[in-house]
């Protein structure tokens, strides 16, 4: 059995959609298990006035945080695997079928994951995914760390319940970037397996989403930091080469990104604050200063290059199967159109 783990906070106008893309998987060895973390828009009761189905099970509690929330999902749950949807995002209708296959067919997988759609929420613009590419259509095990912000995200992915607990779950000190903390840890000890489809659909620029509220965004970004700085420490005990290269790769994209946007103040703490051993911080020190903007967006753009050369994934989001991808999207309106009656298949466009 796999256990589904919503974590719900202030999201009744988009969990009632989310609920229903799982109760109608074509896979029905599941639980369902919503925890509410202190909500205070009546999103629980709304859920119980419109589901009745015994494989729902909720939980409530104070409020403290998506993954203490995660966590006692997990905690709670009876199967032998777990996988995770946030109570804005969707699944297509067979992607615990397809997760429950790939277990089947890799008895020695840890975690397994596939391609998600990224859909802005109030509008038909469909992402897809360059990642998919390489593998599309495929299914094996690869190197989580060839591109981190490219494979599958916590709702495209499903995760060995003894694997989750001995890593020791989502940590709580972090609020952004805790599921790529947990996968790239699990990726380090064991075997990720990756399947060319895309089964999980991404809602982006949800109202009330906390990676993309502006009051957060001091605080998400001192997260993506202290996650690049663990994962340094954690993965000296393994023998990825990739590692290393994989999140200087990313530090250097936030680099490049404050120094678009003049943020000079996050770009002197990413540079203050990361591990002496990723990047050495006494030879980039000079970036902090904005008269030198022009050699330092040159000099950084140059290093993502070379890394491009080696193999490292570009975080384009447009897939050469692009076509083929978005009628998928359309054939399932009639499953989604239960989520989102407004959307209509022939206005589906992509970015």
């Amino acid at each position: 059995m796999i256990s589904v783990i919503i974590p719900l906070y202030n999201k009744s106008s988009t969990v009632c959609r989310t609920v229903a893309t799982i109760l109608q998987q074509t896979y029905k060895d599941f639980e369902l298990i919503i925890v509410d973390d202190g909500s205070t828009d009546g999103g629980l009761d709304l859920l119980k006035s419109h589901f009745n189905d015994n494989r729902i099970r909720y939980i409530s509690k104070a409020n403290s945080g998506v993954s203490a929330t995660r966590n006692l999902g997990v905690k709670e749950s009876r199967g032998d695997w777990v996988a995770f949807l946030d109570a804005d995002d969707l699944w297509l209708p067979t992607y615990l079928e397809e997760m429950a296959g790939m277990i089947t067919r890799n008895p020695d997988a840890d975690m397994v994951g596939c391609a998600s759609y990224g859909v802005y929420f109030g509008s038909n613009v469909v992402h897809t995914n360059r990642m998919i590419d390489k593998y599309y259509g495929k299914e094996g095990r690869i190197n989580y760390f060839m591109c981190m912000d490219s494979m599958s995200h916590i709702g495209a992915t499903c995760i060995r319940k003894d694997v989750f607990n001995r890593i020791g779950g989502f940590d709580v000190n972090v609020r952004n970037n805790e599921d790529i903390l947990l996968m790239a840890k699990i990726a380090l000890e064991g075997n990720y397996i990756y399947l060319g489809k895309m089964l999980h659909v991404y809602m982006l620029d949800v109202p009330g989403q906390v990676t993309r509220d502006p009051r957060r965004r001091v605080g998400n970004m001192r997260d993506v930091l202290y996650v690049l700085n663990e994962l340094f420490s954690y993965s000296r005990n393994f023998n990825n080469k990739l590692v290393r290269s994989a999140l200087r790769f990313r530090f250097y994209d936030y680099l490049f990104r404050f120094l678009s946007m003049g943020d000079y103040a996050m770009l002197g703490y990413f540079i203050a604050k990361v591990d002496n051993g990723l990047v050495h911080s006494h030879c980039i020190g000079w970036m902090k200063s904005p008269r030198l903007k022009f050699m330092a967006c040159l000099y950084v753009y140059g290093v993502k290059m070379m890394w491009r050369l080696r193999g490292f994934q570009s975080r384009s989001h447009k897939s050469r199967f692009e076509a083929e991808l978005l009628k998928q999207y359309s054939d399932n309106h009639d499953f989604l159109s239960g989520v989102d009656e407004s959307k209509g298949t022939e206005n589906v466009k992509s970015l």
